[in-house]
């Protein structure tokens, strides 16, 4: 009698195991039902601008941009597109004629990067 007694215990304590363990499934089982259509890394703020990837809204040129990386980029003014002569000092920098894709290549200074039409802006130093 005693091990029958022992039996029903060891039962009852698997039922609630079992039991407790199916509790568990069905609550994973809805979390990833419910959030499945959110995208990992796929956030984007009001403008579209893919924040995981570091980008935010620039409303000076209206588009998404990396601010870190906009800090070291010089921008070509109207005014260094028209020069024809540009003083002798080896000063490099890198130059740039795309935003997206950047194509960068070296120039001895600023301003002969923009005195060239094709680019739009440059950062100090050689191309790496």
């Amino acid at each position: 009698m005693r091990f029958g007694r022992v039996n029903i215990e060891h039962n009852r304590i698997l039922f609630y195991i079992i039991l407790a363990l199916i509790a568990v499934l069905i609550l994973v089982i809805y979390f990833i039902v419910n959030n499945s259509d959110k995208k990992i890394g796929g956030d984007k703020d009001s403008h579209g601008c893919l924040i995981v990837a570091g980008y935010s809204w620039n409303e000076t040129k209206q588009q998404c941009v990396r601010e870190w990386e906009e800090s070291a980029k010089t921008y070509c003014s109207a005014e260094s597109r028209g020069v024809e002569v540009c003083p002798e000092l080896y000063l490099p920098v890198c130059g740039n004629a795309f935003e997206i894709q950047p194509k960068p290549e070296n120039y001895s200074s600023s301003c002969i990067a923009c005195s060239n039409e094709s680019i739009i802006y440059y950062t100090q130093g050689a191309c790496l």
